[in-house]
């Protein structure tokens, strides 16, 4: 029975399509034969599905579950399952909705971030500072790993400086927030953080409904900070055309390049649309190559560049930010021609 728990109440609740939730991989993140990390669970599902009657049509759903996405690649929305969990030994929050999977991670004083050692997960310093993953088929982010830019991840709130992005000691750093937390119901769910790190101190949260959630940011104060601070809202791999339009409701379609605006009311790309609540001062949206080495993260790896067309969305909130802010709403399953009426 406990062994079922971990994977019912556990495990399954990291995973969309044939995907890991990459913030709950540790060094484990910079290998590169993450991208269908999920299906390794197909059989060890089915081993313990044949021990006995417990909680047995929730594993054999786990189960079918798994080996289509093996089959497609992609998450099948019909059989997805659907709620909110807070693992709070780990401070991280999942949320699963049939057109959708959204986590956020964050670390405490109490946890510690996700680790480095073995020359592996040599850039994973921000990776529990508020990263907010978002998954539709669930292969959004496979491959990224080498070309993404570190300092810009999803949903983090940091300086575009120079300083290592290598934890500072191997196998796991506590975090320095006493103020981390979730609240969840089963269904819906809010998390924060109180972060203050590197130059940067922050008050973030997250508010998780059915067809969208709300990222809010507020006290954004660097006065240390000499380079630009950015609030990102998601970095993935580029799909398709940019479609963005700004508060005169001019709609324009971006194929490649990048757009810095004040004036921004929403973005949609990939089948994720991302609405401003207030339009920030200066935001930037762009789709561009990207490249990097596996070698830059993981040591067992080749050092030959890796290229790949990468979609971002950041808040510009310049150097010295003094209570600078943002609120947006994310709402993954909109088609680019659904925006202005969801708006």
């Amino acid at each position: 029975k406990a062994l079922v728990d971990f994977f019912l109440d556990g495990d399954q609740w990291f995973i969309r399509g044939d995907s890991f939730d990459f913030t709950a991989m540790g060094r484990g993140v910079s290998r590169a034969n993450t991208d269908r990390a999920g299906l390794a669970m197909i059989g060890p599902v089915g081993d313990v599905r044949a021990l006995g009657d417990y909680r047995a049509d929730e594993l054999t759903a786990m189960k079918a579950r798994l080996e289509a996405a093996q089959s497609t690649g992609v998450a099948d929305p019909a059989q997805a399952i659907s709620g909110n969990r807070h693992f709070w030994r780990s401070d991280i929050m999942t949320h699963h909705r049939p057109e959708y999977y959204a986590s956020v991670k964050t670390s405490s004083t109490r946890t510690y971030q996700p680790e480095s050692g073995n020359g592996e997960g040599l850039k994973n310093l921000h990776l529990a500072d508020g990263v907010n993953l978002i998954m539709r088929t669930g292969d959004e982010y496979d491959g990224i790993f080498p070309v993404w830019d570190w300092r810009r991840l999803p949903g983090t709130t940091t300086e575009q400086s120079s300083y290592s992005l290598k934890p500072s000691r191997d196998w796991g750093v506590y975090g320095n927030s006493t103020y981390v937390g979730c609240v969840s119901d089963g269904s819906y769910g809010a998390t924060a953080l109180d972060y203050a790190r590197l130059n940067v101190a922050a008050k973030k949260a997250w508010f998780f409904f059915d067809d969208e959630f709300v990222a809010l940011g507020a006290g954004i104060n660097g006065p240390s900070a000499t380079n630009t601070v950015i609030t990102t809202l998601n970095q993935t791999l580029a799909n398709g055309p940019v479609t963005y339009a700004t508060t005169a409701g001019s709609v324009q379609t971006l194929t490649s390049g990048a757009v810095t605006r004040g004036d921004l009311a929403w973005v949609h790309h990939d089948g994720v649309g991302y609405t401003f609540l207030a339009p920030p001062a200066s935001a930037t949206v762009q789709t561009v190559s990207q490249s990097g080495s596996w070698y830059s993260i993981n040591e067992s790896y080749s050092s030959a560049t890796v290229t790949r067309d990468v979609f971002s969305l950041q808040v510009n909130h310049g150097p010295r930010p003094n209570g600078s802010a943002y609120a947006y709403v994310v709402a993954p399953g909109l088609a680019a021609s659904e925006m202005a009426s969801y708006v």
